[in-house]
């Protein structure tokens, strides 16, 4: 065996062993792997007159060692180095579809390493590495290679949530743009692949923050009865996915399950209250569908709380007027809110054996 092969075998067992330690995830492990890669970028630095193979191995390396970089404290502004590094090297290898894709999630890495910098400037450069990510993955066959189609779904939801938080003056009309572009790209896997259900629920959480902002912003009747309409789909469409993965077995999307569910009583109290009771019982009672959530006491808890509070305001803030419409669909969400209350209660019951 050659001097070449010795590296390049040694950067490969230092590569997987830098894995293993990465993916144990806690403070020395990180720092342990960091070590293996920085080891396998020597051995690979040092091979004479690297061919393509060499390249890409040796960009794979910068590429792990700018994603353990990223998850250490202090590591962000080194993960953008890396980053930077891998895209050079892949710059200088034979392009096809591979190279691509991973050229797309060098720079998807690089806009998320800089995500949480308090620097303006950073994260307008993180908006603008996550558009050169997308800008590579979509030229990929995502139609027939689903790695490189749930890549750029991906990228489309980091896109949005980057331009969310952003201080830009268009950044709900390009989040939501970006928002339909990952949620075409979900939709038909879903319900089948849990990595699709995770980004269209993450989706749907996202568009949701921003049909809120523009909620606040508009003064137009027309515009605020589409917004609410594309809301309540939104988070109804977001929840039936959780809970079909609920009734599968898969538990790990509840935390997303419980951030749409509080959107939705919250939006359903304020703009649907007629419709309030109803959502709760979708989701909370297995007599409105046969897959609601039954042992979730923290989203019970959200639901007691919201009609309680939807229930008080209806009672307060409003005054009954014989003969009104209004005043009739009012009165009509409170019976519905006291019998959904009601349901919660008995649901809540210990069973009794006879």
């Amino acid at each position: 065996m050659n001097a070449t092969s010795t590296r390049h075998d040694e950067a490969a067992r230092l590569l997987a062993r830098g894995q293993s330690l990465e993916a144990a995830g806690h403070a020395d492990a990180l720092a342990a792997a960091v070590a293996c890669y920085d080891h396998a970028i020597e051995q690979l630095e040092a091979v004479p007159s690297p061919d393509d193979p060499t390249t890409r191995q040796l960009a794979v390396v910068w590429m792990n060692h700018g994603n353990a970089r990223q998850r250490q404290a202090d590591g962000a502004d080194d993960a953008v180095r890396s980053y930077d590094r891998t895209l050079s090297l892949l710059a200088l290898v034979t392009p096809d579809d591979a190279l691509t894709n991973t050229m797309g999630a060098a720079w998807l890495n690089r806009g998320q390493a800089l995500q949480h910098s308090t620097d303006e400037n950073h994260r307008l450069e993180a908006i603008s590495s996550t558009e050169q990510a997308i800008g590579l993955l979509s030229g990929l066959p995502v139609a027939t290679q689903l790695d490189y189609r749930l890549n750029l779904a991906g990228a489309q939801v980091n896109l949005a949530q980057l331009l969310v938080e952003s201080s830009l003056t268009d950044r709900c009309l390009r989040a939501s743009a970006a928002l339909a572009a990952a949620l075409t790209l979900t939709s038909r896997h879903e319900q089948q692949r849990t990595a699709f259900a995770d980004l269209g629920l993450k989706a749907r959480r996202t568009l949701c923050q921003v049909i809120g902002q523009w909620l606040v912003e508009t003064d137009s009747a027309e515009r605020r009865a589409q917004l609410i309409a594309s809301a309540s789909d939104a988070v109804d469409t977001g929840m039936t996915l959780a809970r079909q993965w609920e009734r599968l077995g898969v538990t790990h999307f509840r935390p997303l399950a419980e951030r749409l569910f509080r959107f939705g009583i919250a939006f359903y109290r304020r703009h649907r209250v007629h419709f309030l009771a109803d959502f709760v019982l979708e989701n909370l009672d297995p007599n409105a569908s046969d897959d609601a959530f039954t042992d979730q006491p923290g989203l019970t808890a959200l639901a007691r709380t919201g009609l309680t509070e939807a229930r008080e305001e209806l009672r307060t803030r409003f005054p009954v007027i014989g003969g009104d419409e209004a005043s009739e669909r009012r009165l009509q969400a409170l019976h519905h809110i006291g019998k959904a209350l009601q349901r919660l209660d008995e649901l809540a019951a210990p069973i009794t054996l006879s």
